[in-house]
């Protein structure tokens, strides 16, 4: 049985630059730190999530990509301070509705291009009935 995600491992150009980028933007700390063969690897802990930074030391490994990694925050408005605050890249220009996840998000983008989400679930508006689809 799966118990949850454990992690999300995002390949890195440069591992101290990554790492300091998402504890400033993101308010991660680094929780272990590795070495297997020639790549280096740092997890990051946040509340309710881990990533895994790898940088490989010859710059070879290029493997299936990954489109996005996503972060669940409680208050979208609030957190877009922090990227903004470091100069980090929006690629949205406001928080995005999307009403068929009860959510809204926003794509802003780490120091080696990967896409971030932030997830904000929203709480449903009771006595509002969502109709079916018609066949």
């Amino acid at each position: 049985m799966i118990a949850g995600l454990h992690h999300a491992g995002v390949h890195v150009s440069n591992l101290e630059g990554s790492t300091r980028f998402y504890q400033h933007v993101f308010g991660f700390w680094v929780a272990e730190r590795l070495c297997l063969g020639n790549e280096q690897l740092l997890f990051l802990q946040g509340p309710g999530a881990c990533i895994e930074l790898i940088a490989e030391g010859r710059g070879e490994r290029q493997t299936g990509a990954i489109d996005h990694v996503a972060f669940e925050v409680d208050d979208l408005d609030k957190w877009l301070s922090r990227p903004r605050q470091h100069g980090v890249c929006l690629l949205d220009d406001a928080p995005v509705t999307v009403p068929e996840l009860k959510a809204r998000i926003l794509f802003c983008l780490g120091p080696d291009g990967e896409r971030i989400e932030l997830f904000e679930r929203r709480a449903p508006v009771y006595g509002v009935q969502r109709l079916s689809p018609l066949r």
